[in-house]
């Protein structure tokens, strides 16, 4: 993923923690890649983005699970509007 874009877009969330503003990033960038939504089809891109190949697909998958599972949902939203 590319650093400079995650340091540029960085400061327009500061009340968002790190990781998920990564992993936000992150799904922005396989949706874009994959042309789908469909989790199942960005789990193949991840480790291309990730600049890692020895990751499982499997992991990936929980991956994007745990991004849209989590404990506020507002938040969430916020950082996909």
């Amino acid at each position: 993923m590319a650093k400079p874009l995650f340091v540029k877009c960085r400061r327009f969330f500061p009340d968002i923690p790190e990781h998920i503003f990564r992993n936000l990033l992150l799904v922005c960038s396989a949706v874009t890649l994959a042309r789908s939504t469909n989790l199942n089809v960005l789990k193949d891109y991840l480790p291309q983005l990730l600049a890692n190949e020895q990751t499982k697909a499997d992991s990936h998958y929980k991956r994007l699970i745990r991004f849209f599972r989590v404990s506020k949902p507002n938040r969430l939203v916020i950082c996909i509007l």
